[in-house]
């Protein structure tokens, strides 16, 4: 199974990507998604930075999606970053998260799904390479 994080300020855009992954899920059963509308949210979140896959806009009120990626980096996240936002100004910052991609809204759907098929395949090979430790709280990703 493979947890996305998915970060929006925006309510409409959280819906139409939700719809998005969705309708990926169909043809990839196992993902968990999960939704947020801020940074802050994600960080606070149980698990916040135990997901496989993190899609996250740039342009955010308080916390950017830019610091938002540096930040999980430095908790020792290894999920993959994707990028999805309206501006293109952000792309060569996003190189400091270490992003897989950076996409631009609105992102067509056949696009979307060819990108998360490369991110979700690099995601399986980072756990092929790891060892899974259940601890009392939660399951654990040893590198």
């Amino acid at each position: 199974m493979s947890k996305i994080a998915v970060c929006d300020d925006r309510e409409e855009e959280r819906a139409a990507l939700g719809a998005m992954l969705r309708e990926y899920s169909g043809s990839c059963p196992g993902l968990s998604i999960s939704v947020f509308s801020s940074g802050q949210q994600l960080l606070l979140s149980e698990g916040g930075s135990d997901f496989d896959l993190y899609i996250l806009d740039v342009i955010m009120p308080e916390m950017s999606g830019i610091e938002l990626g540096i930040r999980l980096r430095e908790l020792g996240c290894r999920g993959t970053i994707i990028y999805l936002t309206v501006s293109p100004d952000f792309a060569v910052d996003s190189y400091d998260a270490r992003a897989f991609h950076y996409l631009l809204k609105p992102v067509k759907s056949t696009r979307l799904f060819e990108v998360l098929d490369q991110a979700l395949e690099e995601a399986e090979q980072k756990k092929a390479a790891c060892v899974t430790v259940k601890t009392r709280n939660s399951t654990r990703l040893i590198w």
